[in-house]
């Protein structure tokens, strides 16, 4: 009575239970967490070769060594993961045109130190889904593509990506893909700024967010385009460690466009919102939001806008305080209740016909 199915049908699979009472093991924490064998898919690193005792003192040539043993070698403590919660096929390619991930159906890693985890999801209404994407698991530093690839899949849905690093993380939600599809996502990434560039010919974005962790407080800022008038538009949403601030930037974009922008704080005093639905910005313009500089007597964040991408701050706004009218959190979700009812809209006009 408790199970149904044989040998051809593969319904049944056994997981332990007992690892979950255990330290579970980060991936993108500082430090080796993971050992080799317990990676699949794992791509060979080579040996790197030994400093020089001249290099050890000069801080530039070190710089460069690290940099070479990520690149060639896969060497660093530090990782990503990279998730996808949706039926398309998920690929990475680094800015060296390595791979990992599915390439027109077939899986490759040619990314040195990169692997992949296979996660068991267990969801209440539909069992095991065994059909989810691997976890990817790539080296912190470099720079990368994402695409996320419908040209396998059956029916329209929406899917998300997260990537999560070391403090950090960036998140592509409620993207919306019909079959045959093939979305890109940038990631570019140096010693201090973390930038996502979203392509699209939607009219409207799905919800992307990054957030940061600190010593003195956690942040987060969603970004939602509800207003693309290009033929084909993309913007950067990005973060800076060293100034602490978030940035959105529409250098790619050809026409004027509106977002909706909210920015969370958290710290030992609770939480707090700042944000605004209607924030216009015409292409070529840059908002720079300093996160951590928030005016308690005006209970706003300052923006600041530079309009020609020169360096210069135009003009200065304010994101005011909405934190008793808008939870950030289902902010988050809107996009998934305001998909759905797309859909519905769709199967009743169906049922018309």
């Amino acid at each position: 009575d408790l199970y149904d199915g044989d040998a051809e049908t593969q319904s049944l699979e056994l997981v332990a239970i007992s690892p979950r009472l255990e330290q579970q093991e980060c991936d993108f924490c500082s430090g080796d967490f993971a050992a080799e064998g317990e990676l699949l898919n794992a791509a060979p690193r080579q040996s790197a070769r030994q400093q020089s005792a001249e290099s050890v003192d000069n801080p530039i040539w070190q710089d460069i060594q690290t940099r070479w043993a990520l690149l060639i070698y896969g060497e660093t403590d530090d990782f990503y993961q990279i998730w996808l919660l949706g039926k398309p096929d998920l690929l990475v390619i680094d800015d060296w045109g390595r791979r990992i991930g599915y390439d027109q159906g077939e899986f490759v890693n040619e990314i040195p130190g990169a692997a992949t985890t296979n996660m068991r999801i267990f969801q209440q209404s539909t069992g095991l889904d065994k059909d989810k994407s691997p976890v990817l698991r790539i080296p912190v530093g470099l720079s990368f593509e994402v695409i996320a690839d419908a040209t396998l899949m059956e029916e329209a849905g929406s899917s998300d990506i997260s990537i999560i690093g070391p403090g950090y993380y960036l998140d592509v939600s409620d993207m919306y893909l019909e079959p045959g599809d093939v979305e890109s996502i940038a990631i570019y990434i140096d010693k201090s700024r973390h930038q996502l560039t979203y392509y699209t010919d939607y009219s409207e974005s799905p919800d992307i967010e990054l957030g940061l962790e600190t010593d003195e407080a956690d942040y987060a800022m969603m970004v939602r385009a509800t207003e693309l008038t290009g033929e084909e538009d993309a913007f950067d949403i990005g973060l800076d460690t060293d100034t602490n601030e978030f940035i959105l930037n529409t250098s790619y974009n050809t026409e004027p466009s509106t977002y909706e922008i909210y920015v969370l704080q958290i710290d030992d005093e609770g939480e707090r919102v700042f944000g605004a639905s209607d924030v216009v910005m015409e292409p070529d313009n840059t908002a720079y939001i300093p996160f951590t500089e928030f005016d308690e007597d005006a209970a706003a964040l300052r923006v600041d806008f530079d309009y020609e991408n020169d360096g210069e701050i135009d003009e200065m706004f304010e994101l005011p305080d909405v934190t008793d009218e808008i939870d950030f959190y289902a902010e988050e979700n809107a996009g998934d209740e305001q998909l759905e009812e797309d859909d519905s809209n769709i199967e009743e006009e169906d049922d018309g016909k």
